[in-house]
């Protein structure tokens, strides 16, 4: 996970240098070492409270502030909510600017989180929500990748870093939640980039084992929890994936793909994709809708 936040902010220098030589390493501007080494202090402050950590005040404020740690204009906004307006990039939407608004509704986004079962769906529902409410002056999307890891960590699941999910799959997907509060992109690069670390880990970590161990320890891990459903994907977009193949002959058997397993439980929810992102009828919906 600590390779991801310099290619996602197209710093484009060696983490893996930072990460290991500190402050000393070379080629690498301040403010892009600043941001791997928060990268790396808010990754190990998930996992050694992993027993701990959950969707309250404490932990999304204590992940924020060491992800914004000497980034930020004003180090008073580290690990806390915003009072000021902000604006995103190319978007033309506008999230709300006053205080009062922001607190109640960040308070209901965590009282949501909390209530949600299947660490997947609460994963996605992180990733989607704090970056739609935009509930700190900047580090949002960073703060939201990272938060999407506390359910999964807590379930003993294989983490998510994007390392392999184009930047523009990850922007369009995130756009689409800003100007159509339209999840379904998202929710297909999650689960790309969900079967994607699934196979990172069977290729780099996990090849020593034997194919049932590995069966039961991934495919059923993810699998666990989900609801059957039916698949409705966006039929134009198909990433590739070149360990789909890798994965069906596990064991000399077909076995279905953890990233068409994930696909199949987002959409069993029937409806909830779809909810919480109005102004005033997002979280009611969705508790009436579950």
């Amino acid at each position: 996970m600590g390779f991801e936040p310099a290619r996602r902010e197209h710093t484009g220098i060696d983490t893996e240098e930072v990460i290991h030589g500190g402050r000393d390493a070379v080629g690498a501007s301040n403010r892009d070492r600043q941001m791997i080494l928060n990268h790396k202090a808010a990754i190990e402050f998930l996992v050694e409270n992993a027993a701990d950590i959950a969707f309250d005040r404490y932990t999304l404020m204590s992940l924020h502030g060491l992800l914004a740690e000497n980034l930020l204009q004003n180090r008073d906004d580290e690990g806390r909510l915003r009072t000021s307006p902000v604006t995103i990039g190319a978007s033309l939407f506008t999230p709300t600017a006053i205080p009062q608004v922001i607190d109640e509704r960040f308070n209901a986004l965590l009282h949501t989180a909390a209530a949600i079962v299947d660490p997947m769906e609460q994963s996605f529902f992180a990733m989607v929500h704090l970056p739609y409410l935009q509930p700190f002056i900047d580090v949002n999307k960073r703060t939201s990748r990272l938060a999407a890891n506390i359910p999964l960590i807590k379930a003993n699941l294989c983490p998510l870093s994007f390392v392999d999910v184009p930047e523009t799959l990850y922007a369009q997907g995130t756009l689409a939640v800003y100007e159509l509060r339209d999840v379904s992109l998202l929710r297909d690069v999650f689960a790309w980039a969900y079967e994607s670390e699934i196979f990172s880990a069977v290729d780099g970590r996990w090849n020593n084992l034997w194919p049932h161990s590995l069966r039961e320890s991934v495919l059923l891990g993810t699998k666990r929890s989900w609801s059957t459903g039916h698949w409705c994907g966006r039929p134009n977009w198909r990433p590739e994936s070149r360990a789909r193949g890798r994965w069906r002959s596990v064991g000399g058997r077909a076995v279905e793909s953890g990233g068409d397993s994930i696909r199949k439980g987002l959409r069993a929810h029937r409806g909830w994709p779809c909810v919480l992102l109005g102004e005033q009828h997002g979280i009611g919906s969705w508790r009436a809708d579950r």
